[in-house]
C-alpha cells in the first residue's frame, strides 16, 4: 500500500513539474501550488490537468489549456522539452500537441496521435558539430586576431605620427601664407593706383568725347541749314514717326517732329510732304540707321539724304574704370595665398579627422581599427553588397556604376549584451542617414559582428523597407 501511495506522489510530481522551466521548479515543489498572481492557491495535483484553476494559468506549465492567459502575465514562461541532456530546448504552450514534434524525445506532443521518433542523438551530433565547428573557426580567428592587433597598434602609433607631421606642415603653410600675404598688400596698391589712373584718363577721354559730339552736332546743324532749296512746289509738313524702325511700320505720332529737327539715325518714320501743284501728299520713308536729316530738306530735295554731312552715332561712352587691369605681380601673389590657404584648409581637415580617430572607440582592444579604410564585398544574387566599416555600406546593382548609400557610419549599438563588456555593443555596428528611400525612409543598416576566422560579409537581409541587416565575420570579434 505504501509503494502505491509512494508511486501515485511520483507520478503526481511529475505531471506537476511537465514542460516547466529548470529555473522554475521550485514553485512546483510543495504539495500545494500558489498561481502566480498570488490569488489562488491549489493542491499540486491540479496542476497541468488541462483546466485552468488559477486566472493567470500559471497553473498549466505543460498543457496548451491556459497558453494565452499564462503568456500574457509572463511572456518568457515556455513549455521545456524532457531532454534536457545536451540543450535545453523551450516552445511555447500553444505548440503543446498540436501534431507537430517540436521536442527531438517528443516530450510536447505526449497525448497527441502523432508518434514523434527520438531524434535527440542525431540533433545532439548536429549541434556538437556545429560547436566544434564554431570553436575551430574562433580558434583560428583568435590567431588571426593577434596580427589585427599588432596592424592596430601600427596604425595608432602611425596617427599619432600623422598628427605631427601633419601640425608641422600646417606652420609651415601658414607662415608661406603670411609672406604671401605681404606681397600681396604690397602689389595690390601699386594695382589699384594704375587702376585709379586708368580711370581718370577714361574720363577725361569722356570730356573730350561729350565736346568734340556736340561740336560735331553744331557743325551737322548748321551745314544742314545751309543746304539749298531745290524746289519751292514741294513742302514739309511734319516728320512722322514709328516703331520698330521700320519706316513704313506702326505709327507713334507721340513721338513726331518738326520738320527742322534734326533726325538721327536711331529713328524710323517718314518726311510727311505736300506737293502745292498737284496738291497731293508725298512722303519718304525712312528705316533706322539712315543718315541724320531734315525733313525740310528731304521735301524740296525729292526725299535725297544730304550726303555732304558725316553722321554723329547717338551712343554713350563707356568709362574704363580700370577694374579688369591685373598687375602680373599682384596675380601671382593672391594665387600663391589661395594655394597656401587651400593647403591650409586640407591640412586641418587631416588633423581633424587623426584626432578623432585617435578618440575614437575601436573596442576595449582595439582591433577594430585594423578594420577602418578597408571594405568588404558580398555578391548576392543581382547585387554586390558594400561594407567599409565606419565609412559606409552601398548596394551595387551588377554591371552598373552608381551605389545605392544604404548607410553612413553612426555609431556602435547601444549596450544590453556583448561579449565585449562595454557600455557601447561593438557586436553591432549602425550605419544610418543612408539615401531616401522613395515612399519611405532614409536607409540605415545594422552589422552584427561575429566572431571568424576572416573578416567577410555572409548575410544580408531587408527585414523592413529600406531597413537592412548585415552579418560580418571578422577575426576582432573572437574572444
Amino acid at each position: 500500500m505504501h509503494k502505491i501511495i509512494v508511486a501515485l506522489w511520483i507520478a503526481t510530481v511529475c505531471t506537476a513539474t511537465r514542460g516547466v522551466q529548470d529555473r522554475n521548479k521550485n514553485l512546483f515543489a510543495g504539495p500545494t501550488f500558489r498561481c502566480l498572481d498570488g490569488s489562488f492557491e491549489i493542491p499540486i495535483g491540479q496542476v497541468n490537468d488541462e483546466y485552468c484553476d488559477c486566472a493567470d494559468g500559471s497553473d498549466e506549465p505543460g498543457t496548451p489549456a491556459c497558453s494565452f492567459e499564462l503568456h500574457s502575465v509572463k511572456s518568457d514562461w515556455r513549455f521545456q522539452c524532457s531532454d534536457n541532456s545536451f540543450m535545453t530546448k523551450e516552445i511555447l504552450h500553444s505548440h503543446i500537441n498540436d501534431g507537430i514534434c517540436d521536442c527531438c524525445d517528443g516530450s510536447d506532443e505526449y497525448s497527441s496521435p502523432t508518434k514523434c521518433p527520438n531524434t535527440c542523438a542525431e540533433a545532439h551530433k548536429k549541434a556538437e558539430a556545429e560547436r566544434e565547428e564554431r570553436e575551430a573557426k574562433r580558434q583560428l580567428g583568435l590567431k588571426k586576431k593577434s596580427s589585427m592587433l599588432e596592424e592596430a597598434k601600427r596604425r595608432r602609433e602611425s596617427l599619432k605620427n600623422d598628427i605631427e607631421g601633419f601640425r608641422a606642415k600646417l606652420e609651415s603653410a601658414e607662415a608661406d601664407r603670411n609672406e604671401a600675404e605681404g606681397r600681396k598688400t604690397k602689389h595690390e596698391e601699386t594695382e589699384q593706383a594704375e587702376r585709379a589712373s586708368i580711370k581718370a584718363k577714361s574720363e577725361a577721354e569722356k570730356e573730350l568725347w561729350i565736346a568734340t559730339r556736340a561740336a560735331k552736332q553744331a557743325e551737322l546743324e548748321e551745314q544742314l541749314k545751309k543746304q539749298p532749296k531745290e524746289s519751292e512746289v514741294v513742302i514739309c509738313s511734319k516728320w512722322r514717326q514709328t516703331k520698330d524702325c521700320i519706316g513704313s511700320g506702326e505709327r507713334s505720332p507721340d513721338d513726331d517732329k518738326n520738320c527742322e529737327d534734326v533726325i538721327t539715325d536711331g529713328w524710323s518714320g517718314f518726311c510727311d510732304c505736300f506737293d502745292t501743284e498737284t496738291n497731293n501728299e508725298v512722303r519718304h520713308e525712312f528705316d533706322c540707321g539712315h543718315k541724320p536729316l531734315r525733313c525740310s530738306f528731304v521735301c524740296s530735295h525729292n526725299g535725297a539724304e544730304p550726303e555732304s554731312v558725316d553722321s554723329v552715332k547717338d551712343e554713350e561712352f563707356k568709362v574704363d574704370d580700370g577694374s579688369s587691369f591685373e598687375l602680373a605681380e599682384a596675380r601671382d601673389a593672391r594665387e600663391q595665398v589661395r594655394s597656401k590657404q587651400r593647403e591650409i584648409d586640407d591640412t586641418e581637415r587631416k588633423i581633424k579627422e587623426t584626432e578623432e580617430d585617435l578618440a575614437r572607440d575601436f573596442g576595449p582592444d582595439d582591433a577594430l581599427l585594423a578594420l577602418k579604410g578597408k571594405c568588404f564585398e558580398l555578391e548576392l544574387r543581382e547585387y554586390s553588397y558594400k561594407l567599409c566599416p565606419f565609412g559606409d555600406v552601398q548596394q551595387v546593382r551588377k554591371g552598373g556604376s552608381h551605389g545605392t548609400v544604404m548607410g553612413r557610419w553612426k555609431s556602435f549599438g547601444e549596450q544590453s549584451y556583448s561579449s565585449w563588456g562595454s557600455k557601447q555593443d561593438y557586436s553591432h555596428m549602425l550605419f544610418a542617414d543612408g539615401e531616401h528611400c522613395w515612399g519611405g525612409p532614409h536607409r540605415s543598416t545594422d552589422v552584427h559582428v561575429v566572431c571568424g576566422a576572416e573578416n567577410v560579409v555572409v548575410s544580408v537581409e531587408e527585414p523592413s523597407m529600406c531597413t537592412y541587416k548585415m552579418v560580418f565575420e571578422t577575426p576582432a570579434a573572437c574572444e
